[in-house]
């Protein structure tokens, strides 16, 4: 059995891991940074894929070609203010655009999962096929295969 590895919500799983412990070990981490208001799941896993879905208890009305800060420290795990731009924060990823009506840092899909996959790629070495994300008022599913 192959072992992929990914990030998630600051932890690196790996597919030879349990459902049960993956999950556990990833909303530990986001109970200390949310306050238990963002949630994690795994829906499919496999050694060539895994799908998950991160849920947040706050709604965000979003177009699904763009996806917010606090999104993006969700499913990362690193710190949001990464995700803002100077004086605020320190970017990791551009484009970063205001949106002045929420008071959030945005980005499109397709730059945060170009991010995403250079992250893992820096952190593991691990090599992705595919990259998926759906990004709904309630929560994020996210999908790789590997």
């Amino acid at each position: 059995m192959e072992n992929n590895l990914f990030l998630a919500g600051g932890e690196i799983l790996s597919t030879d891991m349990s459902i049960e412990e993956m999950e556990r070990k990833v909303n530990d981490k986001l109970d200390k940074y949310t306050g238990g208001l963002g949630r994690f799941t795994i829906k499919e896993l496999s050694p060539e894929k895994v799908e998950m879905n991160f849920w947040r208890d706050f709604i965000l009305n979003q177009k699904s070609s763009v996806i917010y800060d606090m999104d993006m420290a969700l499913i990362t795990g690193i710190d949001i203010c990464c995700f803002q731009l100077s004086p605020i924060g320190d970017p990791m990823i551009y484009p970063l655009i205001l949106d002045a009506k929420k008071a959030r840092f945005y980005t499109y899909t397709q730059a945060f999962l170009r991010f995403y996959k250079n992250l893992l790629f820096m952190l593991s070495q691990q090599r992705i096929k595919e990259l998926k994300i759906r990004i709904y008022i309630d929560k994020i599913t996210f999908k790789i295969e590997f």
